[in-house]
């Protein structure tokens, strides 16, 4: 070091040793107006009783000397917002300064600290007053305004509190499972505070929350629990954030609407079959054991997400009978019977009479309700063909002859007590009228000479009005005559 001082250059020499006694003096001065100041916030931050009270949650507020002007206990302010830290003076105050925990960031109006976000704001008489731009969660913590009286040093200390809105972080992804599976699904949040975690599903028949914490269990899951379900984080800090959740949940077939159908021959007829299923079913159709498909004559076969519908353009006699829906998925299957038959046969079934007891039928609904459906097997066991509104026998001659399904009802009715029947109202009397005539029509269809079979039906007539007749004449009850 002496030789290299030695061939260096007078006038560089004596610069050098210019600005090393500048540089003493100056730290000569500032220790000895600040060094009480340092020596009293450090010795607060040791032992955190120097103007300043340590609370149970760690945030310490201002006490003391109750003469000395008051300084702030805390400061909230959010993330991404400036902070104000201010300090109350008077004229016995000689040195003030700014430090965060033990690092100085203004002393008097000389800045300190590199950070460009904290510049001085107010140094007057009765205020010192520095602000933070652009708060994070690293600027918090205690701040002490450190003075100079003229007796001694004091020091008074602001917590700053940086509040930060909830962010959801992790979540689970959308979920798909079969039908009495157990799932888990998690919600991870932060913020600060630290947000509170709520799940709940979003479905009309839901009422609450489902979970307060960040998990949701659900075991043995059934198919009205899917759909979305979503998590909420909230810490009053800012709007709560929410995400969802879909849950799929995988089922096997169930077949919700199948409906028989009426309809007369050369007319348009539709079989329509409805299944719900997660995913969608498929659906087949079956004649005694025989698969019907798209395009065969006649007949159109349109399947959907939820339901399947068999179209007959022109019916005939062949195309009535007992039809299977066969719905499935990779889950499971099922099926149902659907019966096509002839308009006749809805008519006769239009009004039932049992002995000891009167029915109405209400005129709006047009029919009774179809056959009732009847479970069937797979297309092993395709159903039968439902019998004929009519039977055919062989006579002697070889041909046949027509045994009306009526001659077969009177021959039971005979069998059976018979009972006076009441049947009040003009539109049951009508509805009778329309069975006969169109059992009429549907035996001259069938038969083509009703000479006998005529007779039997106008002995019929003129029982039913014989029947009516009996009523009597009271309110409501009218007769034939």
């Amino acid at each position: 070091m002496t030789g290299l001082l030695a061939k260096m250059h007078p006038s560089l020499f004596w610069a050098l040793l210019a600005a090393m006694a500048s540089l003493l003096l100056f730290q000569a001065i500032f220790l000895s107006r600040f060094l009480p100041l340092l020596i009293q916030a450090a010795s607060a931050d040791r032992t955190g009783s120097a103007g300043a009270v340590q609370l149970e949650a760690g945030v310490p507020v201002r006490s003391g000397d109750a003469t000395f002007p008051k300084a702030m206990d805390n400061v909230t302010v959010r993330q991404g917002e400036s902070a104000i830290l201010r300090c109350l003076v008077d004229n016995r105050v000689t040195r003030v300064a700014w430090l965060n925990r033990s690092s100085i960031l203004f002393a008097g109006n000389d800045k300190w600290c590199l950070d460009s976000r904290v510049e001085i704001v107010t140094n007057t008489q009765t205020q010192y007053v520095i602000q933070i731009k652009d708060v994070n969660v690293y600027d918090e913590g205690p701040y002490t305004c450190s003075v100079q009286t003229d007796n001694h040093p004091k020091t008074l200390r602001v917590y700053l509190i940086v509040q930060v809105p909830p962010q959801i972080v992790e979540i689970s992804s959308d979920i798909s499972i079969n039908e009495g599976g157990n799932i888990s699904l998690t919600c991870i949040a932060t913020g600060r505070p630290d947000p509170m975690i709520t799940w709940r599903h979003i479905s009309p028949k839901a009422v609450g929350f489902l979970s307060e914490d960040e998990y949701l269990e659900i075991t043995s899951i059934t198919r009205e629990q899917s759909g979305a379900y979503e998590c909420s984080a909230s810490n009053d800090v800012a709007p709560p954030i929410v995400q969802r959740v879909n849950v799929t949940v995988n089922y096997a077939p169930y077949i919700s609407g199948a409906k028989s159908t009426g309809v007369p021959v050369g007319q348009k007829g539709i079989l329509q079959c409805e299944a719900s299923a997660v995913p969608s079913a498929q659906f087949l159709w079956y004649k005694d054991d025989k698969r019907l498909t798209e395009g065969q004559k006649g007949l159109k076969v349109e399947n959907k997400a939820f339901f399947s519908r068999l179209t007959f353009f022109n019916v005939s006699e062949q195309d009535y009978g007992n039809y299977t829906c066969v719905a499935f998925n990779q889950l499971g299957n099922t099926n149902a019977s659907i019966i096509l038959y002839g308009e006749e046969q809805r008519g006769e079934e239009m009004i039932s009479v049992t002995s000891g007891e009167e029915e109405e039928q209400d005129p709006g609904a047009g029919a009774v309700s179809a056959p009732p459906l009847s479970p069937t097997g797979w297309a092993g066991e395709a159903p039968r063909r439902p019998e004929s509104a009519t039977t055919e026998e062989p006579d002697s001659s070889g041909s046949t002859s027509v045994a009306p399904r009526e001659a077969e009802r009177e021959a039971e009715m005979e069998e059976q007590e018979t009972v006076p029947v009441t049947v009040r109202g003009q539109v049951a009397v009508e509805a009778c009228l329309r069975i006969l005539h169109r059992t009429e029509a549907a035996v001259t269809r069938l038969a083509g000479d009703i000479s006998v079979i005529g007779q039997t039906i106008q002995e019929m007539r003129r029982e039913m009005e014989t029947l009516l007749g009996q009523g009597g004449e009271g309110p409501g009850d009218i007769s034939l005559s």
